[in-house]
């Protein structure tokens, strides 16, 4: 009647799982046991334990983690909404207050896999990006000595990203952080897999007000929510990118 799982973590967002979540909030989610990166011995990556009642429909859901030291019950429905694009399982009501303030799955997302350190050099044709140069509130590039990398223009036209270097309504943000931040791409540069391309979908175009708040204290900790708390697997995937909401 019990059937006990144990998985990578991303098995609560990535869009590879949607159709195991689908599968599995039919049912009775009994517990969710998070364990961080503390479940196993050697492992470097995040782990959790669902246990599912084969019998019994959705009801409430015990949630416990053991790096947040959370111990509580959520309802299944709540967590497993089907109107947002995976399981929130920290979910609260500030996440839900903040939610309201904005509009969500407006971007699509590009995330280049293609520039390597190989190809990037100390100068060269083509400015890159990278996530340290995009500063903590979003306002500028910086320039850093020995982390400011470019690559040379025979080498960048082959590559996928070379189709968004002069894009009009293109935005930036970094991959892999609970300090998100969000900025107009410059023209005539490019990024490398630390940063995401966000793609306003049609009629979409953000105001400097709705881009400041992305690095403020406020989002950010609806955005630790809204990544489940996770250490790892950070990166701003078609899931994920759903959060990356504008102001009303």
């Amino acid at each position: 009647d019990y059937v006990s799982l144990v998985f990578p973590k991303f098995l609560l967002n990535t869009p590879e799982f949607k159709v195991t979540r689908d599968y599995l909030s039919n049912y009775n989610i009994d517990t969710i046991i998070d364990f961080g990166e503390q479940g196993f011995k050697g492992v470097l990556i995040e782990t959790i334990s669902i246990t599912v009642c084969t019998k019994s429909m959705p009801t409430d859901t015990h949630i416990i983690s053991l790096p947040k030291k959370i111990n509580y019950i959520q309802k299944q429905k709540y967590i497993c909404d089907k109107k947002l694009p995976y399981w929130i399982i920290y979910r609260n009501s500030e996440f839900d207050n903040i939610s309201q303030k904005l509009i969500f799955n407006v971007f699509s997302v590009f995330r280049d896999r293609q520039i390597t350190n190989r190809v990037l050099k100390n100068n060269g044709d083509i400015r890159v990006i990278k996530s340290r140069n995009i500063s903590d509130n979003g306002d500028q590039i910086l320039h850093i000595d020995g982390y400011d990398s470019y690559i040379n223009k025979d080498d960048a036209t082959n590559l996928s990203v070379y189709d968004y270097l002069d894009g009009d309504n293109l935005y930036i943000a970094p991959n892999m952080t609970y300090n998100p931040r969000v900025m107009k791409k410059p023209k005539g540069m490019l990024v490398n897999g630390s940063v995401a391309i966000l793609i306003p979908k049609p009629g979409v175009k953000a105001t400097k007000k709705q881009l400041s708040y992305f690095s403020s204290q406020e989002y950010r900790e609806f955005y630790q929510i809204a990544r489940n708390y996770q250490t790892r697997s950070l990166n701003i995937d078609n899931c994920s990118v759903y959060f990356y909401g504008l102001l009303k």
